[in-house]
């Protein structure tokens, strides 16, 4: 990698916060990644970006997924607006993680799936632990039938959802909804 991965983050609550710039900071630290901008609605989140070294900031998400700077775009906004953020930010060729759910509305992520596949950027929905090592591997073991036929599963991971937002439930739906393809996460046409 020649560059490092130029961020720009939508949303600036504290999935951001908490979730995402911890992360971050290890990416900038390792040279492998810069946050280049911060958007939030909410103008006085300029606060928070700046406390999280973050060099811009705006309120207006077609800024950011419009700035020659930024390659990837992190959608961490309230779930009713990731899909048009998400889809903005692949019309505009950017890479797009967007948190879940990815759609209000299963056939919203569908539009998303097929318009990464004609991007240059990827898509990668939330929740990326399906992305990890362990399981990728109980899902080939799984699919190998090396446990014989599963007929029932239970999973514990994560928690029950966030105390502090009633509109996560309330405001138009939401949900871990996640369309994955098949052996190809994350979405492209690479």
């Amino acid at each position: 990698m020649n560059q490092p991965v130029r961020i720009g983050i939508v949303g600036c609550g504290s999935v951001m916060q908490d979730g995402y710039m911890p992360i971050v900071r290890d990416l900038q630290a390792s040279g492998l990644a810069e946050c280049r901008m911060a958007c939030d609605a909410a103008a006085d989140r300029r606060a928070v970006a700046e406390g999280c070294g973050i060099p811009a900031f705006t309120t207006d998400y077609q800024h950011l997924i419009n700035a020659a700077d930024i390659d990837l775009v992190l959608v961490l906004t309230p779930p009713a607006f990731h899909y048009p953020i998400a889809a903005a930010a692949l019309a505009a060729g950017k890479h797009v993680l967007v948190e879940k759910p990815m759609a209000l509305a299963i056939a919203d992520a569908g539009r998303l799936v097929q318009q990464a596949a004609r991007s240059q950027g990827w898509l990668l929905a939330a929740p990326h632990i399906i992305l990890s090592p362990t399981y990728r591997a109980i899902g080939r073991r799984l699919r190998r039938g090396e446990i014989g036929t599963v007929f029932s599963a239970r999973g514990l991971c994560g928690h029950a959802g966030p105390d502090w937002g009633a509109w996560y439930y309330q405001a138009g739906g939401g949900g871990p909804l996640c369309c994955v393809r098949r052996g190809r996460p994350p979405y492209g046409n690479r």
